[in-house]
């Protein structure tokens, strides 16, 4: 038996296992000039990891400083500049996939600036847009097919108090959705397997496929989530979006639905964007798990683009999305071939 192969079979070492422990000696001269190229070898490569690590947290801090100017822009000229210095280094601040997050969070951030698309005098206002959501929310509110019935109050200092695009108009995220949490059947009702009466019951807040699937009996008190709708995380992976998912849900999540003529896919890209996510993150408090209450994401004050220009900045930010999809795919797999070609060059060192 080998070192290795010894160490694999008894994880919890003792005295005995570790005295019968067969290795390669090699002689007392050669084993000074294996521990010095090792040494001289160990050190080249705390060299070079901790080059890699400088070089990536400096790429880091750029990204973040040059999107943060980038977003703070007060007038169209400074906007201009910023970008302009950020594709002039593009191949430098995208270079690793670690930033690639930040230039996503950025293209929503503008989106709902109203930075990212032209706007159009000819569309139609935000502010007769509200006004058709609040009729269409009366509306519903008389035939009881909405959870939030109450109306929030409207905001006109606000809209005095910081300028928005022309034809934009702030106002209570609670005005133009409904939400509402889920239910908790008893644990003793799940079971594993698909069966008639039983519905697919959603518990896990990352959305990711859940090797555990449950399902529970078929309930009036059971909130349903149908694929092309928006379920959001509402405990632990706050803000957290998938639409997707299908079936009944459990009070970690919570179903978000647009009221007309309301655009969902900007719903999508508002909830997603630090706008919308970072508030619902300060409002949950500093617990160690996280959770929203439906009231912090109804009370938030969000910005109302025209409903033509809502459909743009979709178009615009899924063009842009995809973009970055491919952008970090190919620098991840770039990262790949440089590991493997670090093998090679390894082994060859190791074999001289």
């Amino acid at each position: 038996m080998n070192f290795a192969a010894s160490l694999r079979k008894a994880p919890n070492i003792n005295a005995g296992v570790v005295n019968n422990m067969v290795f390669p000696l090699a002689p007392l001269e050669e084993q000074k000039r294996i521990v010095e190229k090792c040494d001289r070898l160990l050190s080249t490569c705390d060299e070079i990891e901790k080059r890699q690590q400088q070089r990536q947290e400096s790429i880091l801090r750029m990204n973040e400083s040059a999107i943060a100017q980038l977003l703070s822009s007060q007038n169209p000229d400074d906007f201009r500049q910023h970008w302009q210095r950020i594709c002039n280094n593009f191949d430098l601040l995208y270079s690793i996939p670690e930033t690639i997050p930040k230039l996503r969070q950025a293209i929503l951030q503008l989106a709902v600036q109203g930075k990212l698309v032209r706007q159009d005098p000819n569309d139609e206002p935000a502010s007769i847009l509200l006004q058709k959501i609040r009729d269409e929310r009366a509306k519903l509110d008389n035939e009881g097919k909405i959870h939030q019935s109450k109306l929030l109050s409207q905001i006109d200092k606000y809209n005095e108090l910081i300028k928005l695009p022309s034809g934009w108009i702030w106002c209570r995220f609670g005005e133009v959705i409904d939400c509402y949490r889920g239910h908790n059947p008893p644990k003793h009702e799940f079971i594993r397997e698909p069966r008639e009466g039983y519905v697919r019951f959603i518990q896990i807040t990352d959305f990711k496929t859940d090797k555990e699937a449950v399902y529970v009996p078929i309930a009036k008190q059971l909130k349903y989530v149908y694929k092309g709708e928006i379920a959001m995380a509402a405990y632990r992976h706050i803000g957290k979006l998938s639409r997707n998912v299908e079936g009944a849900f459990n009070v970690a999540i919570c179903k978000v639905t647009e009221i007309p003529p309301m655009n969902r896919d900007y719903i999508e890209k508002l909830i997603g964007s630090d706008f919308v996510k970072g508030e619902l993150l300060k409002a949950s408090g500093r617990a160690h798990i996280p959770s929203m209450h439906t009231n912090h994401l109804l009370s938030l004050v969000v910005p109302l683009p025209p409903l033509a220009e809502q459909k743009r900045i979709v178009e615009k930010c899924d063009r842009l999305m995809s973009l970055c999809d491919i952008l970090e795919t190919k620098l991840k797999q770039g990262r790949d071939s440089s590991g493997k070609l670090m093998e090679v060059a390894a082994k060859q060192v190791l074999a001289s």
